[in-house]
């Protein structure tokens, strides 16, 4: 993992990234690119805000490392928000996609709401 994997590793994030990016363009009926992308970070979840040429704005969040699992910081955050929005009048988004799992195409445990 020295020099010479060095520009594999970037080249394979930056396509999974494109991965991600497809699949988010896929949740968003009538769009079929994105406009704008802003990335922020914080101690615990890595976001991307997403805007597509019809107008939709998409987010989604990435846990960071010192959240503990992974698996069961991703569930608890997809239960956590569904149950908020049935049982109370908080608004709350809706997670119209989401994987525990780092094997995925993405590479990596995401949600996107």
């Amino acid at each position: 993992m020295e020099i010479e994997t060095s520009w594999g590793i970037l080249s394979f994030k930056r396509l999974l990234f494109s991965a991600f990016c497809k699949s988010v363009i896929g949740l968003c009926p009538g769009s079929y690119v994105i406009q704008n992308l802003e990335k922020k970070e914080g101690g615990l979840n890595r976001v991307f805000i997403f805007l597509m040429v019809n107008g939709t704005r998409t987010g989604t969040r990435f846990p960071s490392r010192i959240t503990g699992s992974e698996m069961l910081t991703t569930n608890s955050e997809v239960i956590t928000m569904a149950y908020i929005r049935r049982h109370t009048d908080i608004p709350v988004p809706k997670a119209l996609e989401w994987s525990d799992c780092k094997a995925n195409d993405i590479g990596t445990e995401y949600i996107i709401i």
